[in-house]
Order: structure tokens, then C-alpha cells, then sequence
């Protein structure tokens, strides 16, 4: 269960720094900060997990490149390599002697010779270019010096054998290869030995292909779960760049959107995923980033880093709150003011408060409900009043249990919260019922016994066959259901006992006697009839 919060650089008092937050077991425990690469760890990597470089084949294009003293100097933007990288560099170089016009002498359909006085023995394959003969312009493939003499392979030159015409060349360049150490002079810049080659500059373009290394563990089950995009920075900064962390801030954000940084994530990104880590790159795609307020200007929107906590879902209420609460004392000592904090549980918490505040609305509304119901039926305030004050002391036992049995206000149990009311109002309003309709003329204990020997026997065999059903519920493979059978037979419980030693007692005491606590007009219009005078009522047999 994961935890993300947002990172922004925060001020020292003598320069802008970036830091990384990075919790290893857990909130209570101790706390280590991405200071300088000294205390860092990399991304992803535990104290005790073993690390391990891993290759990647990396290219960097050069459009030129000079030659001095045999050592080639290549101007490859943002090439990527570090220093003491081992390289092949292919570049094209013009071929000696053969440039501008010569006189060509041929000797067969695909070959002809000219003269290149002063110019060193030796063969070469011709990387491009072309010549023109006769009007006619034919690709060159290849060439040799021997004594002055280039003999130059260009298929169907069109030159017939012996024949001499003058020949155009244009464009001649020859690819050869160094595999050497290379040295890397800046990020735009690299250097290798090229043995035999021509001084010059502006010679031409090509290519440079090695080996960038990063470092990843050894067993793929020693991760931390942690993601952080300056840790893969730092990495990139000290791998390829040399440098280390803190830096200034704008440096940083200039080594965060250099498409040199853009190219190693993507060499990155592709060595996980050949080597069957494809979920390290969606997960850190997913749970670290930034976000620029335009891509031309080096102006952070937003960035987040993600790591694991040690909580577990799902939380209760004050779990949930303690656990936010505990966060939020974090975010305030490390991140800036504008950083928030997210986690799946407070999602789920969200839903919960949400849940608890419907419960107690429903509650309430359910009540007010029930005792209009009840006054409307009875036609009689007290009667109302004293079964909303039964129906509210089921409820406040329920509530009361909920503690003592070991629950916590979760999902479930809101929602139970919610049909309180509807379990409670049944056996309550039976009994009322009963009350009610005893007799004008009969006092308080002979009306409740009336309701007792009209209701009481109902009222308890239903209450114990709700419970028998209920009881069935254990059986499940569900919690939830397991739980709703409990949470129907400690309600009916209470509902039954409440009914009959808690409300039958109270009307014996406090219920209406005659008229009393009878609403004239909701008799004439809800049941037709006409209010009783007290001699009407005396004179009842």
C-alpha cells in the first residue's frame, strides 16, 4: 500500500538545493535525507541488496568532427557517454587525392585509373560520393593507391578500356572505425585516438556506439518500492556528467529537461525492459515525474515522488485520521508549503467519513420518520414520543456494542448504521399498536397488559425467528455477510428485550390514560372519528 507526495525544491540559507525524502521502514522509524551522494541510496535499492552494473548499447550521430595529432575531437550534442567509455566511432573522412577534376584512364566497365602524385599507398572502402565521366555520374565504391596511382571501382562509369576523359569527383568520403577509450571532454564534446588519420577540421560526420552502464539489484525482490525522479538524476548527474548532488536550481532543472537527461531515461526505460523488468519502467512512469509549465522554459508545474508505507488497507476511521495526520507533520518538516500528500487509503477514508456521515443522517431521518409515522397512525403525541424514545435507546445500545464486541466503525459497520432504525421500529410500534387500541376507559397497566396479551406473543416469536435466520449467516465464506447476521440478531436482540422490560414498564408508568396526549384534528381527518368527551369516556362500559 503506497503513499505519494509531492516534491518542489525547498531554500537553504546560501543556495537553492533539491532534496529527496526517503522513508525506509516506515513513519515511526528513522528518516534519512538525499543530501549529498554520499547518504543517498539508489533508487529503488535497500541497504542490504547487492548492485549490479548493467550494459546498455548506446548511439550518439556527429554531423563533424576534427583531427589533430592523430586524436579525433567530435562535437556530439548531449552524446551521453561518460568519461573512460570504451567506443566504436565511425566517421567519414574525404578520401586523399581524389577530389576535384583528374584524368581518368579506363580499364574495364566498373574500374578506371588516375593519377594522385605524392599520395600514400593503401585501400579504402568510399563511404559516399560520386564521379562524373563523360557526362554521365556513377556512385564510387571503392579505391587503392599504389605509386601514384588510384585505381577507383565505379560500376558502369561508362569510360571505355584504355580510353582517357576527364573525371569530376564530388563528395568522396571513406567510413573508417575506432574502437578506443574514449575521453569526454563535455556533454556536447568527445575525444579518441585515431591512429593514421589526417589533421583537418570540419571532416565530416558519423557515429558513436558503446556501453552505458546503470545500476540496478541483483534480486529483483530487494526493492524498496521507492520511486524518485531525482535519484534517477542523481544517477544520470553522477554516471555520465560527474557531478553530484545538491546543485543549484537551475542547474537542476537544466539537467532535468537537457535532452541528454530525456536520452539515458529512454536507454534506461529500454535496458529494464529487456531484462523482464517492464514493470519498473510503468511503475516509475506512474508514481514519479515532473510536470513543466511550458516545454521551452525549464518552469516546474508539479513533480511527485512515490514510496511504500507500512500501513495496511482497508483503515478505520481513526486510523485513517491518525495516519494523515502523522503524514502531514512530515510533509510540513520536508516539502514545501504548496506539497500535498496521497495515498489509496485516503481515498477509501474519504469514503468512510462519507459512509459515517450518511449513517448518522440516516439515523436522524429515520427517527424523524418513524415518529411521524407513529404519530400519524396513533393520532396520539406521546405515544409517538415514548416509542422515539425506545427506538432511540435500541439504537444508542447498538452503538454502545460496537466497542465491546470488537468492531470499529468501517464500511460495514456504517452501512448497518443506516437500517438501524428500520430493525428497531418493528416490535416497538406492535406493542404501541396494541396500547392504543385497549380501551378509553382502561388505566395505564391494564392497557399495557392488553398490548402484552395481544402483541407479546407475536412480537417474540417473530423476534426469534429473525434471529434463527439471521443465525445462519455465520455460515458464510463472506465477512460481510457474516457480519450483517451478527449485527440482525444483537439488533433484534435489543429490539425484543427493549419492547418488552424497557417500553412495556414505561407505559405502565408515564403512558396515556383516556384522551390524554390524543390530537383532535389528525383523528377527524386521518380516521374519520371524533375526539371522546371525559363523561363519554366514564360512561363506557
Amino acid at each position: 500500500s503506497g503513499t505519494r507526495r509531492g516534491l518542489s525544491s525547498r531554500k537553504s540559507r546560501r543556495r537553492h538545493c533539491w532534496h529527496c525524502a526517503v522513508w525506509r521502514t516506515g513513519i515511526t522509524k528513522k528518516r534519512g535525507r538525499c543530501d549529498s551522494s554520499d547518504d543517498c541510496l539508489i533508487r529503488g535499492a535497500a541497504d542490504d541488496c547487492e548492485m549490479e552494473d548493467v550494459g546498455w548499447y548506446h548511439q550518439a550521430a556527429f554531423d563533424t568532427h576534427s583531427v589533430q595529432s592523430g586524436v579525433a575531437t567530435i562535437a556530439a550534442p548531449e552524446h551521453g557517454f561518460p568519461t573512460g567509455a570504451t567506443l566504436t566511432v565511425e566517421k567519414n573522412v574525404p578520401v586523399p587525392g581524389l577530389t576535384g577534376t583528374l584524368e581518368a584512364t579506363g580499364v574495364s566497365g566498373t574500374t578506371f585509373t588516375a593519377l594522385v602524385p605524392g599520395q600514400a599507398d593503401g585501400t579504402g572502402a568510399v563511404a559516399q560520393g560520386t564521379v562524373t565521366i563523360g557526362g554521365s555520374t556513377v556512385s564510387v565504391s571503392s579505391y587503392s593507391v599504389s605509386g601514384g596511382v588510384a585505381t577507383v571501382v565505379a560500376p558502369e562509369h561508362g569510360l571505355a578500356v584504355g580510353a582517357t576523359e576527364t573525371a569530376t569527383f564530388e563528395g568522396l568520403t571513406e567510413l573508417r572505425k575506432y574502437v578506443d577509450t574514449a575521453t569526454r571532454i563535455d556533454k556536447d564534446t568527445l575525444s579518441i585516438p585515431t591512429p593514421g588519420a589526417v589533421d583537418g577540421t570540419n571532416l565530416g560526420s558519423g557515429v558513436a556506439t558503446g556501453f552505458i552502464y546503470f545500476k540496478v539489484t541483483k534480486n529483483v525482490l530487494c526493492e524498496t518500492g521507492r520511486y524518485c525522479f531525482i535519484e534517477q538524476a542523481q544517477e544520470y548527474a553522477q554516471s555520465i556528467l560527474g557531478k553530484s548532488l545538491p546543485m543549484p536550481e537551475q542547474e537542476m532543472l537544466a539537467l532535468l529537461k537537457s535532452p541528454g537527461y530525456r536520452n539515458w531515461m529512454k536507454c534506461r526505460e529500454a535496458m529494464f525492459t529487456s531484462t523482464g523488468r517492464e514493470f519498473e519502467v510503468e511503475l516509475g512512469q506512474d508514481y514519479t515525474g515532473i510536470l513543466w509549465k511550458d516545454q521551452a522554459e525549464p518552469e516546474v508545474a508539479m513533480a511527485w515522488i512515490s514510496f511504500n508505507g507500512t500501513f495496511s488497507e482497508p483503515l478505520t476511521r481513526d486510523e485513517g485520521e491518525k495516519l494523515y495526520d502523522d503524514w502531514e507533520s512530515v510533509r510540513g518538516e520536508l516539502a514545501p508549503a504548496q506539497a500535498v500528500q496521497v495515498a489509496s487509503p485516503y481515498t477509501f477514508l474519504t469514503l468512510q467519513q462519507e459512509l459515517i456521515s450518511a449513517a448518522v443522517t440516516g439515523i436522524i431521518g429515520s427517527l424523524i420518520i418513524a415518529f411521524v409515522i407513529l404519530l400519524i397512525t396513533t393520532c396520539n403525541w406521546l405515544i409517538a414520543l415514548l416509542g422515539l424514545l425506545n427506538i432511540s435507546c435500541i439504537t444508542l445500545c447498538f452503538l454502545g456494542l460496537i466497542p465491546i464486541i470488537g468492531w470499529e466503525i468501517g464500511t460495514n459497520q456504517s452501512i448497518f448504521l443506516i437500517a438501524v432504525v428500520g430493525l428497531s421500529v418493528d416490535y416497538t410500534v406492535h406493542l404501541l399498536h396494541a396500547y392504543n387500541h385497549a380501551g378509553l376507559d382502561k388505566n395505564r397497566q391494564e392497557r399495557m397488559q392488553h398490548g402484552l396479551d395481544e402483541m407479546g406473543l407475536s412480537v417474540t416469536s417473530g423476534a426469534i425467528t429473525t434471529i434463527g435466520a439471521a443465525s445462519f449467516l455465520q455460515a458464510c465464506y463472506f465477512t460481510f455477510f457474516q457480519l450483517f447476521g451478527l449485527f440482525i440478531v444483537f439488533v433484534v436482540l435489543f429490539a425484543i428485550l427493549m419492547a418488552v422490560t424497557f417500553l412495556a414498564p414505561l407505559c405502565m408508568l408515564i403512558g396515556p390514560e383516556g384522551t390524554q396526549g390524543d390530537i383532535a384534528f389528525l383523528q377527524r381527518y386521518v380516521h374519520g372519528k371524533k375526539t371522546p368527551a371525559k363523561g363519554e369516556v366514564a360512561a363506557q362500559p
